[in-house]
């Protein structure tokens, strides 16, 4: 199954300080200057106690500061070899265009693992003709979920074709699609995770 992996782990990175907590932030400190200064202009002469109190602008402060603070320890959502690995079945469809052969239709199972490769098992139709194989091959993922697989197929221990796919992982990397790469085909895959992975 063409499925993505990376050659080396990727290493969650915490997320900027999104661009609108900043900007609230400095609104909400300059709100409390100006009201401030305005209760303690209208309200000095008159000795009342100001309506904007001490516990009001700590709250409001604490509440800016968890916000930020989420922001920054929430990790950013990226696709490693490690999060993709586990096993799949799989459903491939298409046309062998050239040279022209006809449909293709695979239906199987792989095991990705975090060293970047797989292996697994298909039972291939094509046009018409019914055939069990043995799948073994290499993938890579990227950050952003997309990556590329190189998939080796056997007839026994016979290499009967090789074949290339662009891959994108979804659904918290549970889920892949992918469409064959290799001349002459038109050919995509849809894979899920097995066992609530």
């Amino acid at each position: 199954m063409p499925c993505v992996a990376a050659n080396r782990r990727s290493q969650a990175r915490p997320a900027a300080v999104p661009e609108r907590f900043q900007t609230g932030l400095l609104i909400f400190v300059e709100t409390i200057r100006i009201r401030l200064n305005f209760h303690l202009t209208k309200q000095h002469h008159r000795g009342i106690a100001m309506k904007l109190t001490f516990a009001e602008i700590t709250k409001g402060l604490l509440l800016c500061f968890a916000l930020l603070g989420f922001a920054q320890l929430a990790p950013a959502q990226e696709c490693t070899a490690s999060r993709v690995a586990g096993q799949y079945g799989y459903t491939s469809t298409g046309t062998i265009v050239t040279p022209a052969i006809g449909p293709f239709t695979a239906v199987g199972h792989v095991t990705l693992d975090e060293s970047g490769t797989f292996s697994g098992a298909q039972t291939t139709s094509i046009a018409g003709n019914l055939v069990d194989e043995i799948v073994q091959g290499t993938f890579a993922v990227n950050p952003d979920c997309t990556g590329t697989v190189t998939v080796y197929v056997y007839h026994g221990s016979t290499l009967a074709r090789t074949s290339k796919l662009n891959m994108v992982w979804d659904n918290h990397q549970k889920e892949a699609r992918g469409i064959f790469t290799t001349a002459g085909t038109a050919i995509t895959i849809v894979a899920q995770k097995m066992f609530g992975e």
